[in-house]
């Protein structure tokens, strides 16, 4: 998917996709959620709803992809991505 969000171009296509969450419903996707990485170094998500019947990308900064990531990814995407936190 390609969309210009405040005059910025993000495409899935051509981005690194850092991990995905979804929830399911019956046998069909519901709602996911996919953060990616553009050439950049920007994040933006890709959210793609089955009961809105739409997608949408959203451009989020590196604390808020950090904060997505600790939610509903694991340690080992966290650490690919940024090295692990100190304890």
């Amino acid at each position: 998917m390609k969309k210009i969000v405040n005059g910025k171009l993000y495409d899935t296509s051509t981005a690194t996709e850092v991990d995905s969450w979804w929830e399911k419903g019956g046998t069909y996707q519901q709602y996911g959620e996919w953060l990616y990485r553009k050439q950049s170094g920007e994040y933006f998500l890709y959210i793609d709803s089955y009961f809105a019947d739409r997608c949408s990308i959203i451009p989020i900064n590196v604390e808020k992809a950090k904060e997505w990531v600790a939610k509903y990814s694991d340690a080992d995407i966290y650490a690919e991505e940024w090295g692990l936190p100190k304890e």
